[in-house]
């Protein structure tokens, strides 16, 4: 910090009144001189450990700090022990532990010790997080807080939800749409993509205006301006060289008013090149360089040549700002609408958590804070509670916290004369890297201003005296920017790291410069990113082979890789895996749901869900889970095995019966344990991954009650197009804790040390104004007129500066904090990356784009401590041959498969009727089969329900619809309609609810009754019902033979097994009572033909036949049946079953007279008599 006058922290002396701000550079004892003001605060104010408050900023930080404080009071009791019986103490000379005895030499302050010793469990010592979530339970009534309130992170549902509420309401306001469209926003996941961070914010909100975008417009021209300032001075000088011959020749003229004429314009060329800001050349330069005043002098036109170049060029860049500036003006509507959207998707969202009693993490912080502000006596309340708070790691305190933590302690000059109350603020400035997840410096610097002293601690107890020496020469030239200098801190003897001295017989200094030399002219950053991996693996394997660590050789543990990106800990881990080096990515915050294991997984599940449909078999087969080897795929796939196929096909069967029969993680265990084929690399990964997908998969199923498989594949699905933010339990687990080199992200390793650390890519420079290869939209930037953050939606140039030097100067936050987790030595690696120059370290060095080993050269030369050294690209890594390559995960064999079935599966009619004897010929009969697709007919309506798209999703959404809507009711919902319209192609809304209508008031007849399903009410039919009966070696050939009384052809027996056992699960679309008769219907969505002509009965008997629904009508007959005898008084088959009815919803219309679309299979009383003894079982649900 600058600006403030500063005083070096004594534990014993620092004043336990008012806010004090201590600044704890990295390595100088922060933990340690907590744990000894909390000694203090209990011998000399008499607090006990719960009320002392102690927060930080994560969970473990908690743990850790409770346990040293514990260490604390068993030291000092042990201290206080010896020394009141005059014997010497074994805790050493701590100088703050002979000081307090000193001030408390009595029994009672050991029995003080002793008795907050026991009563650590119920320390005062929470997350910022957890005390708000305490304090909003605790004080109920004061907070207004409900008691019902639960916590829940997992909101990512709801949040969607809302968003499509939203959507909804936008669907009906055409230019609304258009917009959304355009810009691609129109989609719940598509809007939260780019717009949930501004949602679930509670920043102010800001958006583009017009007057932004002037402003924008007036710099772009300043800068290109400037930028071609050099030319128009080179053309300016040009002129005065060639003035004679330019002048005459252009202006020159028989006519003397013509020739005034071009002296004007001639002076007006002159005085445009002259103009202090970027403006158009007007028609009047135009005139003058017009090539007709040339024609036939070349000498002339080869010297008017460079001005008209440069016109030309002042043109265009003029024309390039205006097209960039109109279509930005554009986007201010969209941008406006984007904010209308966001604003009423977080209210809504809020309203949604109030109703369901939910909060958030940020909730509780904010509920508190906004609470203890305008509560005074709940401000009195906590600050009498705990009078001394200290709170740890402040530099990532947000507006909202201090806030809370402001309204509780005052500042000194405040406090009533008898208080004893402070807020003791401990951080450090220089390490508020978490800008990306709510930290926020500025305030801190604003605490720091209103703070009543600033405290610092300058000497570091953790690296080497030769390190400390070394960085702070580096961090002396750094750039930290918003009124922060670095000052230098002291190294110490005493220091941790001279205990255990680095010896290396070839390199000696602290701080390693690397610089990645390339033989290449233009190497790519890929090329330059891969060499200095290798090399970083190379110089690795040289410390574990050479160098020792005090008595002891330098382990893979003692070295620490820090990377910025995920994408770097891969590249620097694959080089490792190549070297034979043992390494674990620490910080992997990946989703599981975006893994190749995820994708594996999927299509696993599709594949044995749906294994009628050849292709997702196919997909699912080459799954590593199933372990099929390559010579049972080759018989698969090439030579087209039937028996192959048969046990294939036994074995899917019998994993989706374990899934429906014990759920979906025993179905993934009993493949991870029996068939999964391991790779030989990242073996501990790919199982680690299999494993969390299996939790997760059952997590879910049973959180939400996804017992049917679809339905858990829709929600797996949608977890991997868009995975969950803030989901802890879908990050990538640690897939192992061996000793291993630690490659950890440079954000997470704060707070760690490590004897040896690399930074890889040390000066990449990245631009934070860019997501990927486009502008970011939603910029979140500190507005010093209003002195707080905002989110401002759209881009504007001043929010786009101020995201890049508040980037710029994190990401020289961030160097630190990489560069002082080293206590023996640290590796900065360089190369010449596009745009080095504008890095940290190209601005510390004063690096020009092409400088940067003299500049590297110069640092080393002016500093102790520091060596540099080049390197050219390496040959091909050796891989190393350790001891610790010969254990390595246990790898399962390659299934063999000679799986024999089990007897028990669940079974449907689209698994007897598309089983391994028919599925592959019925698909080839399907695909064979050639339909016209010229739509007969002008009328519109006509044409709809031939152009409706044909497939499974069009017809499960004409299937949803029906589900829900009420025949009598000829108005169909906002959702039906929703549902229309995200069909893709689908013809005009309007025409398909037209069709619908007269699918509802097509006539059609019933045992010789006329009868529209408008006519029947909703509380006569019941919609969408499951059910599931038990079969015990049920007869496949029995079954066939008895479907002849009513079949409509026979299926081909041969093939068929003849004993089945499990259980019969299905869907029924509808099933309605009319007239005192009971019938089941199934609607069809089936495409066969541009005519209603194509709909008679003769040809919906032949589709029928070709698809077996006679086995369809058998088992929907049965299930139907069994029902009504359990459920119906006085049941009797011949009077209450009407039959089965199947819809062929293409072609059913109101002027039916021939029986389009309509076909209706009375059911043989007899036929479900028999039906009902060859399956032989009670009905189950």
């Amino acid at each position: 910090m600058s600006h403030r006058q500063t005083q070096t922290l004594d534990p014993i002396t620092l004043p336990l009144t008012g806010r004090q701000l201590i600044e704890a550079s990295a390595g100088t004892g922060k933990t340690f001189n907590i744990t000894r003001l909390y000694l203090r605060a209990i011998l000399e104010y008499k607090l006990t450990v719960e009320q002392i408050l102690v927060m930080t900023f994560s969970k473990a930080a908690t743990e850790e700090i409770r346990g040293r404080v514990a260490q604390t009071l068993r030291e000092a009791l042990s201290y206080w022990q010896h020394r009141l019986k005059g014997a010497e103490a074994s805790t050493g000379d701590d100088p703050v532990y002979a000081q307090l005895y000193a001030n408390f030499p009595t029994e009672q302050a050991r029995a003080r010790i002793k008795s907050n010793l026991l009563l650590i469990d119920d320390a005062a010592i929470f997350t910022i997080h957890g005390f708000c979530q305490q304090m909003l339970s605790t004080y109920a009534y004061d907070t207004g807080n409900a008691l019902n309130t639960s916590l829940n992170n997992n909101t990512r549902d709801t949040l969607l939800a809302c968003t499509a509420d939203w959507l909804r309401t936008q669907s009906a306001q055409t230019d609304n749409l258009r917009l959304l469209e355009q810009n691609k926003w129109h989609t719940p996941l598509r809007f939260l993509a780019k717009f949930e961070k501004a949602i679930r914010s509670p920043l102010h909100i800001k958006t583009l205006d017009l007057t932004q975008l002037a402003d924008d417009k007036a710099i772009a021209f300043y800068d290109e301006g400037n930028a071609l300032l050099p030319r128009r001075e080179q053309l300016k000088g040009y002129i005065e060289e060639h003035y004679q011959t330019l002048h005459e020749g252009l202006t020159h003229h028989k006519d003397a008013k013509t020739q005034a004429q071009r002296e004007d314009e001639w002076q007006y060329l002159i005085a445009w090149l002259n103009e202090a800001a970027l403006s158009r050349p007007e028609k009047t330069i135009s005139n003058l360089l017009n090539g007709n005043r040339y024609r036939g002098n070349e000498s002339l036109k080869v010297a008017v040549k460079p001005i008209k170049a440069f016109s030309d060029e002042v043109k265009k860049v003029i024309a390039d700002i205006e097209k960039s500036a109109s279509k930005r003006e554009e986007l201010v509507a969209a941008f406006e609408l984007a904010t209308q959207g966001i604003k009423w998707i977080a209210s809504r969202f809020k309203q949604v958590k109030d109703e369901q009693g939910w909060v958030e993490f940020d909730d509780l912080v904010a509920h508190l804070a906004d609470t203890v502000e305008k509560n005074s006596s709940l401000a009195d309340t906590l600050k009498h509670r705990f009078p001394l708070a200290l709170v740890d790691e402040f530099q990532d305190t947000d507006r909202a916290q201090y806030a809370l933590l402001a309204a509780i302690y005052p500042k000194a000059n405040v406090q009533v004369t008898s208080e004893h109350t402070a807020l003791l603020m401990i951080g450090d400035p220089k390490q508020a890297i978490y800008g990306f997840r709510g930290g926020d410096i500025f305030t801190y610097l604003a605490a720091a201003q209103e703070a009543d002293a600033c405290w610092v601690m300058d000497t570091n107890w953790r690296s080497t005296p030769q390190m400390v020496q070394a960085y702070n020469g580096l961090f002396c030239s750094v750039p930290f920017d918003f009124d922060m200098t670095y000052h230098e801190v002291n190294y110490a003897n005493e220091a941790k790291a001279n205990k255990t001295p680095m010896q290396d017989p070839d390199v000696s200094d602290a701080l390693q410069l690397i610089w990645c030399d390339t033989e290449e002219e233009n190497p790519s950053k890929e090329a330059l990113r891969l060499q200095q991996s290798v090399w970083l693996a190379t110089e690795i394997g040289r410390l574990l082979d050479d160098v020792r660590l005090g008595e002891n050789p330098l382990q893979t543990r003692d070295i620490a890789v820090l990377v910025r990106t995920g994408a770097d800990a891969k590249l620097v881990k694959d080089t490792l895996d190549t070297a034979g080096i043992a390494s674990v990515y620490m910080s992997n915050q990946q989703s599981i749901y975006l893994t190749r294991q995820a994708q594996d997984c999927l299509r696993l599940l599709i594949g044995i869900n749906t294994f009628q449909d050849p292709a997702r078999l196919k997909a699912a087969l080459v799954s590593p889970l199933l372990g099929l080897n390559s010579e049972t795929l080759n018989r698969l796939f090439i030579e087209d095995d039937d028996q192959t196929w048969h046990r294939v096909i036994s074995l899917v069967e019998s994993l989706k019966a374990v899934w429906l029969r014990d759920g979906i993680l025993a179905m993934l265990q009993r493949l991870i344990d029996k068939h999964l084929q391991l790779p030989k690399v990242q073996t501990e990964r790919v199982l680690s991954n299999y494993q969390h997908l299996a939790e997760l998969l059952q997590a879910q199923s049973s959180l939400m009650h996804l017992f049917e498989p679809q339905a858990l594949i829709d929600w797996f699905s949608e977890q991997m197009e868009s995975p969950p933010m803030n989901d802890e339990s879908a990050v990538e687990r640690l897939e192992s804790d061996r000793d291993a080199i630690q490659i950890i992200t440079q954000h997470k390793s704060k707070g760690l040390e490590y004897p040896v650390v690399f930074v890889p890519f040390a000066n990449d420079y990245r631009d934070a104004t860019r997501s990927g290869n486009s502008k970011s939209i939603v910029c979140q930037y500190y507005d010093p007129d209003i002195s707080q953050l905002v989110l401002q939606v759209g881009d504007s140039h001043q929010a786009l500066n101020k995201i890049k030097r508040e980037a710029e100067a994190e990401a020289a936050r961030l160097l630190y904090v990489a560069v002082t987790r080293a206590a023996h030595r640290c590796y900065l690696l360089c190369s010449d990356f596009s745009g080095a120059e504008q890095s940290t370290l190209g601005k510390a060095f004063a690096v020009d784009s092409k400088a940067w080993p003299e500049a590297l050269r110069r640092f080393q030369c002016e500093h102790n401590y520091v060596a540099l050294r080049h390197f050219k690209p390496l040959p091909a890594i050796t891989r190393r041959k350790r001891a610790s390559d010969q254990v390595q995960a246990p790898m399962c064999p390659p299934s063999a498969f000679n799986y024999q079935a089990d007897n028990w599966r669940l079974l449907s009619y689209s698994a007897l009727s598309h089983g391994q004897w028919t599925w592959r010929r019925a698909r080839a009969d399907e695909q064979s089969r050639v339909i016209a697709e010229d739509i007969e007919g002008d009328d519109e309506v006509i044409q709809a329900r031939f152009r409706f798209p044909k497939g499974a999703a069009p017809g499960n959404v004409l299937h949803d619809i029906f589900e829900q809507h009420d025949f009598v009711s000829d108005v169909f919902s906002e959702q039906a309609k929703a549902a229309i319209l995200s069909l893709c192609q689908v013809p005009s809304v309007e025409d398909v609810l037209i069709w619908l209508n007269q699918i509802l008031d097509a006539p059609f007849t019933l045992n010789d009754q006329t009868l529209r399903l408008r006519e029947i009410p909703r509380q006569k039919t019941l919609r969408e019902a499951e059910f599931y009966f038990p079969l015990q070696n049920l007869d496949v050939s029995d079954l066939i033979s008895w479907l002849q009384r009513f079949s409509l052809r026979q299926p081909e027996p041969a093939q068929v097994q003849t004993q089945l056992s499990g259980m019969m699960h299905g869907f029924i679309d509808l099933i309605f009572e009319h007239e005192g008769r009971y019938y089941v219907a199934d609607y069809k969505s089936t495409f066969l033909g541009t005519r209603l002509e194509d709909y008679l009965s003769a040809a919906l008997r032949q589709d029928m036949q070709q698809h077996q629904y006679d086995l369809q009508a058998a088992i929907y007959a049965l299930a139907l049946h069994r029902y009504l005898m359990r459920s119906l008084p006085n049941y009797d088959a011949s009077t209450h079953f009407g039959g089965v009815v199947y819809f062929y919803l293409r072609g059913m219309h109101p002027d039916n007279q021939a029986g389009e679309g309509v076909i209706h299979l009375p059911v043989d009383c007899v036929l479900l008599q028999q039906l009902d003894a060859i399956f032989d079982a009670e009905v189950m649900s």
